[in-house]
């Protein structure tokens, strides 16, 4: 079977954050709007994405978060125009309505032959142009999402990032001859810089195993880095992300700015299980419309960044950058916003951040 494939690359695309409401893209002529990056796409043998909404019809939830997010049954049709086959699901909104609004989102991507992972414990290993590649989806407790679980526990939920799981996939992909995906659900949202304790942990992975790292969850982009031929893409930023309203009565609650619009496409060519090479294409969100974006020396700029990850400076531009980009994002924090909080949604996740910073801490 092997030598079919024999001299054959894979040629893979990863996509950051998804999240399509009714107001959004798809209330537009979305099949024109994205007709020149669904060409692009179609030239892939595979295209990853994180797909940051639960697809389900329940309106009620008792999960406690500060913003409730779900995509309608739509959302299905422009993921598969845009030849996105594989999605991950680790992150912290896809149990935004529970457990039952997860199944949901199960029960309608594999309805329409749509591959997933990182939930309920669930890697996914595929065979494509003869490489055999091993998805793994992880979500860390930093990003404050629900009903996190990890390798050692069988019930249905979010799959944890911690160090002893990843390195135990990893562990398993290289005995059982497979090239390891590891979809990162991490970082500081809104921050063009990661942390150092992420870029410790990849150098650390990086020394042991081959791998490439797809990261989201900061809806801004981040840097990437190549190590020992492991690439790194700590954060890819919105793909497509529509502004986030009350699901209750349609308030805005996050508008999107200039910086969470901004993305790229991340191309990589694979042949027997090694990185033959790799590049980006910068795209842009903006007007239900993704449209080419030429932000190549950004991405070289913050990419040559982390090397200085351990500065002080580095730390303080960081916070810079999270406190801009919330003040752009939010309502402001006056009487007013405070009295809107005094309810069990808004109470319940301020005690659910605490106790998930206390299981980052002990994860890393």
């Amino acid at each position: 079977m092997k030598e079919k494939y024999e001299d054959v690359i894979m040629k893979i695309a990863f996509l950051g954050d998804i999240g399509i409401f009714p107001w959004g893209l798809i209330g537009t002529d979305w099949k024109n709007n994205l007709y020149e990056i669904k060409k692009k796409l179609m030239e892939y043998d595979l295209v990853v994405a994180n797909l940051e909404t639960p697809i389900t019809n329940l309106n009620r939830t008792i999960e406690c978060k500060g913003i409730h997010l779900k995509s309608d049954s739509n959302v299905i049709d422009i993921l598969k125009y845009l030849n996105i086959k594989v999605v991950n699901l680790a992150n912290n909104h896809i149990c935004d309505y529970g457990l039952r609004g997860m199944q949901d989102t199960i029960d309608i991507l594999e309805q329409n032959n749509i591959k997933y992972f990182g939930i309920n414990n669930k890697s996914l290993k595929m065979e494509v142009c003869g490489e055999r590649i091993s998805f793994h989806g992880f979500s860390c407790f930093s990003t404050n999402g629900t009903r996190y679980i990890n390798l050692k526990q069988n019930r249905n939920g979010v799959c944890s990032l911690n160090k002893k799981d990843v390195e135990t996939v990893l562990f398993k992909d290289l005995n059982e001859d497979y090239y390891s995906i590891l979809s990162f659900h991490w970082g500081d949202e809104y921050s063009n810089l990661p942390n150092q304790k992420q870029v410790d942990f990849m150098h650390e992975l990086a020394l042991k195993y081959k791998f490439i790292v797809h990261g989201h969850h900061a809806h801004v982009m981040q840097g990437i880095e190549s190590v020992k031929n492991n690439l790194i893409a700590y954060n890819l930023g919105n793909f497509c992300f529509d502004e986030c309203r009350s699901q209750v009565n349609s308030k805005l609650k996050i508008k999107q700015t200039e910086e969470n619009q901004e993305s790229y496409i991340l191309s990589v060519e694979i042949m027997d299980k090694q990185i033959v090479t790799w590049s980006t294409e910068g795209i842009k969100y903006k007007n239900n419309r993704i449209i080419p974006n030429n932000n190549n020396e950004k991405i070289n700029y913050l990419s040559n960044l982390i090397k200085d990850c351990d500065k002080e400076w580095y730390k303080e531009e960081s916070q810079k950058l999270i406190s801009k980009q919330r003040c752009n994002n939010c309502a402001k924090h006056n009487f007013k916003w405070l009295i809107s909080k005094m309810n069990y949604y808004s109470i319940g996740a301020f005690i659910l951040s605490y106790i998930n910073d206390s299981k980052y801490k002990k994860s890393f």
